[in-house]
């Protein structure tokens, strides 16, 4: 088994798109005996069922007792693998991978704490290689792209590093932990490109105000001080960009979205500037005219 790469995916109730996922992703890394970790969170068995329909001998499956929440599945993903790199990865999405041996092999000669992958979806971001050193450049054009779970590759010693717990009870609290670290090594890897599995539809919860509107402002506000409020502004700007500007009639048309989630989110957003004065609010109004990402 390999000890260098592990996949580690956490699921709840959809054991079809998990099953679609991992014969793709089979067939790319059996070669390499990459292990792969599933942590089941739902409340039946169909998911182990159909792992014993796989003849690979490299998964390991975890079934909670209980549905403990996405946010404590997320990060015994990361802490419970014992490979030097985890790649924490969405039950429902997919890669090019005929890049993967190019990943394995950049990781068995760079030493980094997190490995950033390119998009391929509504998200898009076209991004270069390139080695990051600097929290807060991080911090300013790449955390709403972290924002999709199958983009990010965790060092173990990183995973080490992490204070998972203060963040616990918002969507994400295995992105948020990385800004409270001093310095950090980040490559971001142009050529994999991560997307969604040409099944998903409605994928998106009826839940998404409440995961970009109240949860991401509110680990905004947990961050300690050396990101200032306008630098907190803009962030939360380019998640409202990503998803509830550009893509509105997208997600009216493509995924059917209930229009009164958008009323909540708007009305959750400006309770949101209510809390900021006239120059921040005039701020934010600028920051409208920031790109998505850098």
């Amino acid at each position: 088994m390999n000890k260098l790469l592990s996949i580690s995916i956490p699921t709840y109730n959809r054991p079809q798109k998990l099953f679609l996922n991992l014969s793709l992703l089979i067939k790319c890394i059996e070669k390499f005996e990459i292990p792969i970790y599933i942590f089941d969170n739902s409340d039946n068995f169909e998911t182990n069922e159909i792992l014993n329909t796989l003849a690979y001998p490299f998964i390991y499956y975890n079934k909670n007792n209980s549905n403990i929440g996405a946010e404590k599945n997320f990060i015994q993903a990361l802490q419970t693998p014992n490979t030097k790199y985890v790649w924490l990865f969405g039950d429902d999405d997919t890669f090019n991978t005929k890049e993967f041996e190019n990943l394995l092999n950049f990781i068995q000669i760079n030493e980094v704490d997190l490995i950033i992958l390119n998009q391929n979806s509504f998200r898009k971001k076209v991004f270069e290689d390139l080695f990051i050193n600097d929290i807060n450049i991080l911090f300013q054009n790449y955390i709403a792209h972290m924002t999709y779970i199958s983009s990010l590759i965790f060092s173990k010693d990183l995973i080490y590093q992490l204070n998972f717990d203060k963040y616990l009870g918002f969507t994400f609290s295995h992105i948020f932990p990385i800004f409270e670290l001093k310095s950090i090594k980040v490559f971001l890897f142009s050529n994999i490109l991560v997307e969604p599995l040409p099944s998903r539809i409605n994928s998106f919860s009826s839940n998404i105000a409440k995961y970009f509107v109240i949860d991401f402002y509110r680990s905004l506000e947990l961050l300690d001080r050396r990101f200032s409020s306008i630098q907190k502004i803009i962030a939360h700007r380019k998640i409202y960009n990503v998803y509830f500007n550009k893509y509105y009639y997208l997600f009216k048309s493509r995924f059917k979205y209930n229009e009164i989630n958008i009323k909540v989110y708007m009305k959750n957003y400006k309770a949101f500037r209510s809390a900021f004065n006239i120059i921040d609010n005039f701020l934010i109004f600028i920051s409208c005219f920031v790109p998505t990402f850098k």
